[in-house]
């Protein structure tokens, strides 16, 4: 009983001191309040949650700028070039400072880190490219280095006529804009290169063919701000009837935009088994494209998709996957990306496949047990190790499959530095119950994926983020990016009334 009560004084005596202790700091945390109070400061905003649009940018998250249609005329090219040939794209790059540049072929856009247009780039953020003289320029690339200046890259082609017969002819063109938006004068010609690389004009039945067809499909800059290109160039025009014989290259010039001697050949890699050379990103010390090995008007066809790796020399990089070189099987990308640790990520292509259940129906008076069929649209991301083998930590196989959204597609993806993979494309939703009206109006859909590949429940709603730019517009997300604060920033095509052109790029930016 001594022992019974000592311990009935001691729990007295902590549960008094206790009750002391938290009638004291109570006290304190009312005076620290009326203080507050009479200071007038507000009350703490809650934390923002993950996948919630920034509302610093923009206008609630979100801008828009109008982009002019552009056109080349009616005439296309007759065959399947490795390059893009046909005008019209935007692109977006994150430049220092937390802003943001968009580019398409007729003028360069660039953003304050709150959305606005940069004063101080241009003419009120706007910088007006030149057309070329009697041509068309392409736009199928942009990117910023570590001053600020913005490089576009694509081809140039003459305007079509009735005299052009297969219009091919195109020269890789490369632009390079100061900081302050003024075309660099230290950078070709008045800031611009138009070259065949030194690659000649295809051979052609009877002879050579009247001009260059080179294109430049991907850009990057270096640690030492030089610039990286990829692409394709025409060798023969032969008798095919849509294929061409062509090679798939990878360059990189010097700070004036001459070829740099020091990479590759000369400044150049050409491949003679890769028909193109696309998408192009940093990767172990020197760089990674996707590409195709064909079709080929003649000559055995190489890979349909492949991955090629290159030393920061240019010359082939032989520790990657089979002597540089991975064949893929599994997944067509129409995206790749490096994600900070080193691992590949790739995008498919949209692909289909029809599933079955079981349904039970009283037919007659009795139970029958019928498969009923659905076809699924979805589409594959593949995470491949820095070796090129798949990463059993991406979805136990390296591969999964996600279904599309309604009525909608991915479109490009990206990875933080956590492995966390961000999934943008579109959905679209009828505008209209009627049968007979099937337009769609379509928003940004944005996904993050956790390193195992499953979707993130604490970001968004269930690892899925939708956004809409108000009325009857309609927004298709084509690339995402991340800042240098971890900020997802996503970009696209636009069409609204609320633009005088009708239609331009769309950006809205989250937090992570």
């Amino acid at each position: 009983m001594a022992n019974d009560d000592h311990r009935t004084v001691v729990t007295g005596q902590r549960k008094w001191t206790m009750d002391r202790v938290w009638r004291t700091a109570l006290a304190a945390a009312m005076i620290a309040a009326c203080l507050a109070a009479m200071a007038g400061s507000a009350p703490a905003k809650p934390a923002a949650r993950a996948g919630e649009r920034d509302a610093s940018f923009g206008k609630d998250g979100k801008v828009t700028i109008g982009f002019p249609s552009e056109s080349a005329g009616a005439s296309g090219p007759q065959y399947e070039l490795p390059f893009e040939f046909t005008p019209g794209h935007q692109k977006m790059a994150v430049a220092p400072g937390g802003k943001v540049v968009v580019a398409g072929a007729s003028k360069v856009v660039r953003f304050l880190d709150d959305g606005k247009l940069d004063p101080s780039f241009g003419k009120g953020g706007v910088v007006t490219v030149p057309r070329p003289t009697g041509g068309v320029f392409v736009l199928t690339g942009v990117a910023v280095d570590s001053l600020g200046r913005v490089v576009l890259v694509g081809l140039t082609r003459p305007l079509p006529t009735n005299s052009t017969p297969d219009p091919v002819i195109s020269s890789a063109t490369v632009m390079r804009f100061d900081a302050d938006g003024r075309p660099d004068p230290t950078f070709g010609t008045d800031g611009r290169l138009v070259t065949d690389l030194g690659l000649g004009a295809p051979a052609a039945p009877g002879g050579t063919y009247g001009g260059p067809s080179v294109g430049l499909r991907s850009v990057v800059i270096d640690s030492q701000n030089r610039i990286v290109v990829s692409g394709g160039y025409v060798t023969e025009l032969a008798k095919c009837e849509r294929s061409v014989n062509s090679k798939g290259f990878v360059a990189r010039l010097t700070q004036t935009g001459a070829l740099d001697p020091t990479f590759g050949a000369g400044g150049i890699r050409a491949l003679g088994t890769i028909a193109s050379l696309g998408q192009l990103a940093p990767f172990s010390g020197g760089y990674l494209t996707a590409g195709t090995g064909g079709p080929f008007c003649s000559a055995a066809e190489g890979p349909a998709q492949l991955l090629t790796a290159f030393n920061a020399d240019g010359n082939l990089n032989s520790a990657f996957a089979s002597f540089s070189f991975r064949t893929l099987k599994t997944v067509a990308p129409i995206a790749m990306t490096v994600t900070p640790s080193g691992k590949i990520l790739l995008l498919g292509n949209e692909q289909h496949k029809r599933v079955y259940h079981k349904v039970t129906k009283v037919e007659e008076g009795k139970k029958v047990v019928k498969s009923v069929g659905k076809t699924i649209r979805y589409q594959a991301v593949v995470r491949l190790l820095p070796s090129g083998a798949f990463d059993p930590g991406f979805s136990r196989t390296g591969s999964a499959k996600y279904l599309d959204p309604e009525s909608g597609s991915f479109s490009a993806l990206t990875a933080d530095a956590g492995e966390r993979t961000y999934l943008v494309g579109n959905l679209g939703k009828r505008v209209s119950p009627s049968p007979h009206n099937q337009t769609l109006r379509r928003t940004f859909f944005l996904g993050r994926l956790t390193p195992k590949g499953v979707y993130d429940r604490g970001f968004g709603t269930r690892g899925k983020v939708t956004t809409g730019f108000g009325g009857p517009s309609s927004a298709v997300a084509t690339q995402v990016a991340l800042d240098a604060k971890g900020r997802i920033l996503v970009g696209g095509n636009v069409i609204t009334p609320e633009l005088q052109s009708g239609g331009g790029f769309a950006i809205a930016r989250y937090l992570p």
